[in-house]
């Protein structure tokens, strides 16, 4: 199913067995956290979260649960966005020694690939949603609702409350321009699952949201809560463009 546009799981490029027979390394694109290098504009964090919810909405539509659709389980293929690439251990360097790294805003070599990768805590549940059931912690957020207490519960709304969760702190945390996405992400990570929308409702929503926004809107210059006033400043007075 890779030739699916909303297919956003990461492609297995080669498959290479290993002399002892037991064991194979699996050959993935390079690929860097979905959030770095910072955003630039509105529009591309649209469509960054537009790519992520549609392939949750590819994953659900086939009855695959991720099991941890969080922030380091989402990715962007930075070949056209750090064209130098960058280091494989030092992502904010190029030769993994100066911290020097270089990139293009991802609105000026659209389009950009976002996957997601690591599945590890991952099912397939041919008999529906409704039978997809698990108990414990191990994944990336510890304190959602449904670790409270040692019930099962549901996957695939495990699912929409860690991609929920995820787009509020990427947001709350660090670009206070980007509220607007906020109540559909509050949706997607509501206490109850049986309040949470299902994978397609969420893309629908997050549409709505969208259609809200003018061309220009989505144009603008956005700025991490990090970058401070003497940081726009220097951008200005070196004459880079703040929009």
């Amino acid at each position: 199913m890779r030739s699916d546009p909303q297919n956003r799981t990461v492609p297995i490029l080669d498959v290479i067995t290993l002399p002892d027979g037991k064991y194979v390394l699996l050959v993935m694109p390079f690929l860097r956290i979905f959030d770095s290098p910072p955003f630039h504009c509105r529009g591309e964090v649209v469509e960054a979260l537009r790519q992520l919810l549609q392939g949750l909405e590819f994953m659900h539509e086939h009855n695959v649960s991720h099991g941890d659709a969080c922030l380091l389980n989402l990715m962007m293929d930075e070949t056209s966005v750090v064209p130098k690439r960058s280091h494989f251990t030092r992502t904010n360097s190029h030769d993994g020694i100066n911290l020097n790294l270089t990139w293009r805003h991802r609105c000026t070599v659209a389009p950009v690939q976002y996957f997601y990768i690591d599945f590890g805590l991952s099912g397939y549940y041919p008999h529906g949603q409704e039978s997809a059931t698990a108990v414990g912690t191990m994944r990336q957020i510890k304190d959602l609702p449904e670790f409270a207490t040692s019930s099962p519960y549901n996957l695939f709304k495990l699912d929409i409350c860690q991609l929920g969760r995820t787009f509020l702190e990427v947001i709350e945390q660090s670009y206070p321009a980007l509220q607007v996405f906020i109540p559909f992400a509050q949706h997607m990570a509501r206490p109850d699952p049986s309040d949470r929308p299902s994978a397609t409702e969420a893309l629908a929503e997050f549409e709505t949201v969208v259609s809200t926004l003018k061309p220009r809107t989505l144009r603008t210059r956005i700025w991490r809560h990090e970058d401070t006033l003497s940081a726009r400043f220097s951008c200005f007075l070196s004459g880079w463009p703040l929009v």
